[in-house]
């Protein structure tokens, strides 16, 4: 891509039966051996898929399809993987979706499946102007996950993971946070009405071009 502006892709795709049956095996062959034996550690055949499906959407995304290449991931000392002198990246996945954000700008995302969840088990992770925030409108799970998503990818953005506590930062108007003297902006992204999803940068994302995509895998 040769546009001079601030761009981010989002590529995403789905954890299947189908996959599993005819194309687990074929994608697997591909992989460096460490990651062969780390995706084979999940219990659960959807969670190793969703760990495949993130390596398969990275290497066709940064990597020019070279999976060998994965062996160049590097993590800080809160796991935040990165690779040097490609484009800054973010995988997220829920249930059924797997996706990577990857582009010119550094970036976090999150993604999460609606369920009917009890609300009041994560009050101590809001602050009181959220929680009020939360219970004013009339679907209060829809307004939570858009603050869980936007508190997640600003998390990710930073990159120190959790050691980051929730509460410690606000999500201002639904639009913004600041978050380690950061000044974060957020894009709410729409992949299926079954899930929420945003994104956070310090770019103003008016001035960034955003490409969403689906990807299907094939032998």
């Amino acid at each position: 891509m040769k546009d001079s502006r601030n761009f981010i892709e989002i590529n995403y795709t789905m954890v299947t039966e189908f996959f599993q049956e005819k194309l687990f095996d074929f994608y697997m062959s591909k992989m460096p051996i460490p990651f062969r034996k780390k995706i084979l550690k999940y219990r659960k055949w959807q969670d190793a898929q969703a760990s495949l499906l993130g390596k398969c959407l990275l290497t066709s995304a940064v990597l020019d399809g070279d999976f060998d290449r994965l062996r160049d991931i590097q993590f800080n000392e809160y796991g935040k993987p990165s690779i040097p002198g490609e484009f800054f990246f973010n995988i997220s996945h829920s249930r059924n979706v797997v996706l990577i954000a990857y582009g010119n700008v550094q970036l976090g995302i999150d993604i999460e499946k609606k369920e009917d969840i009890q609300i009041e088990d994560f009050k101590t992770q809001m602050t009181q102007k959220e929680w009020d925030s939360v219970h004013s409108v009339p679907h209060k799970i829809e307004a939570f996950y858009e603050y869980w998503t936007q508190k997640e990818s600003a998390i990710k953005y930073v990159g120190k993971g959790l050691s980051i506590p929730l509460k410690s930062f606000e999500i201002i108007k639904g639009t913004h946070t600041i978050i380690e003297n950061d000044l974060l902006f957020f894009k709410k992204i729409f992949i299926d009405e079954d899930y929420v999803c945003n994104m956070a940068s310090k770019e103003n994302f008016n001035d960034t071009q955003v490409k969403i995509q689906q990807i299907e895998y094939s032998l």
